[in-house]
């Protein structure tokens, strides 16, 4: 059984919570830009014990994920989006100046996503530390029961 791409982009959606992403992107732009993201993610679940493999074609990976799985690529994902966000405004900051910047950003900004982007880090690294330990124990115990 194959997992759709949507089962992640669903719970992604639900992380961000950027009604900016609804209604400055296209569709089409939407979809780019969720998929570029997925697969970054994929490149960076890289103890994943499920081999993830997709169909770019179907919008699908190959295997069916555990809820996990989907969960962590997910995080992933939102990690790659708030790191995109701040390269965006460390751009901005850079083409205005920081007094200029200053005067035109949100208060605390770029801190805000600053301090957002080490949780998300520290929850997906606890998530794989956890992932992988859990999926260690099952291959000790499969392993011990000699099969």
């Amino acid at each position: 059984m194959t997992t759709p791409f949507i089962s992640i982009y669903e719970i992604f959606l639900n992380q961000i919570l950027d009604e900016r992403f609804l209604k400055t992107l296209s569709l089409e732009n939407q979809e780019m830009l969720l998929e570029t993201a997925l697969l970054q993610a994929v490149i960076d679940f890289d103890n994943s014990i499920i081999d993830l493999t997709f169909d770019l074609e179907n919008k699908c990976f190959l295997n069916e994920l555990t809820y996990e799985e989907t969960f962590m690529l997910a995080n992933l994902m939102h990690l790659f989006w708030v790191r995109r966000q701040l390269e965006d405004e460390r751009k901005l900051r850079q083409q205005l100046g920081n007094r200029d910047y200053q005067i035109y950003s949100p208060a605390n900004h770029l801190k805000e996503l600053m301090n957002l982007d080490a949780s998300i880090y520290k929850r997906i690294k606890r998530m794989k530390y956890n992932y992988t330990l859990k999926n260690h124990m099952k291959k000790r115990k499969v392993g011990s029961n000699g099969e």
